[in-house]
């Protein structure tokens, strides 16, 4: 009696296993149908969350990113209006990166723990130590008044495991797999996004030399307004240093 229990109970586990595949499978076609039927727009880059839960694509050639849910929900967002990114892991801030700033004529940067993009905290569900985790999630605040973010949950605890507690120990095997996997994803976004926030920053401190130069202004005026903004305490000698070399194209 007792082995029948066990083999009806794998039998179970396993037909349930096939039913959530095929439900991950269903949900993979349909948000690349919907990314198909999208015009004017060149996957550069790719990538797409645990259990197809969403896809995070960049056309780098129309310098957009579009981001698109399992409820058909499609965001479009333009490298333009990208502020910054965040890690977030329990809400709790792990790493960011912000764009320049326009400040008395002068160019700042956002800073995090000492500099942007900065770890605050580490990720790691490899540690046999137990850690309790919620929620792992990528925020990117944007240059829209009515619809400010985008807020990308990479790894819910609630949703994606079969228990759905409302936090789980990432330590165990039977959910590091799933962890691990969530977090690289999650990692690889604020990467691509953090190269765009760079890449921006590169283009605007472009424009602001070449405006100067039209406006009849030296690169040793713009050294000089920041320096004035460091002396206020408005920016460090880290950002001074670093907004310099730009100028300077060190």
């Amino acid at each position: 009696m007792f082995w029948i229990i066990v083999i009806i109970i794998i039998v179970v586990c396993i037909l349930a296993g096939i039913a959530i595949n095929a439900s991950d499978e269903k949900r993979g076609v349909q948000l690349n149908n919907t990314l198909s039927s999208l015009g004017d727009f060149q996957v550069s880059n790719k990538i797409t969350g645990v259990n197809n839960s969403y896809i995070f694509v960049v056309d780098e050639i129309n310098k957009k990113i579009i981001f698109i849910t399992e409820e058909n929900h499609i965001r479009t967002i333009k490298f333009e209006d990208i502020i910054s990114v965040e890690l977030l892991e329990n809400n709790s801030i792990i790493s960011k990166k912000s764009t320049l700033r326009i400040l008395g004529g002068g160019l700042i940067g956002g800073a995090v723990a000492g500099g942007a993009g900065a770890i605050v905290g580490g990720l790691s569900g490899s540690s046999k130590n137990k850690k309790m985790v919620s929620t792992v999630s990528i925020k990117i605040l944007l240059k829209n008044i009515h619809n400010p973010n985008l807020v990308i949950k990479c790894f819910d605890s609630k949703t994606m495991l079969v228990e759905g507690k409302k936090e789980v120990d990432v330590s165990k095997w039977n959910v590091n797999y799933i962890y691990e996997a969530c977090i690289s994803q999650a990692n690889r976004i604020k990467d691509i996004v953090s190269v765009i926030i760079e890449l921006n920053d590169e283009k605007y401190a472009t424009e602001q030399i070449s405006e100067s130069e039209g406006n009849n202004m030296t690169i040793s005026d713009e050294i000089e307004k920041l320096h004035k903004l460091k002396e206020k305490g408005i920016i460090s000698e880290e950002e001074f240093t670093n907004q310099k070399r730009k100028l300077l194209n060190l």
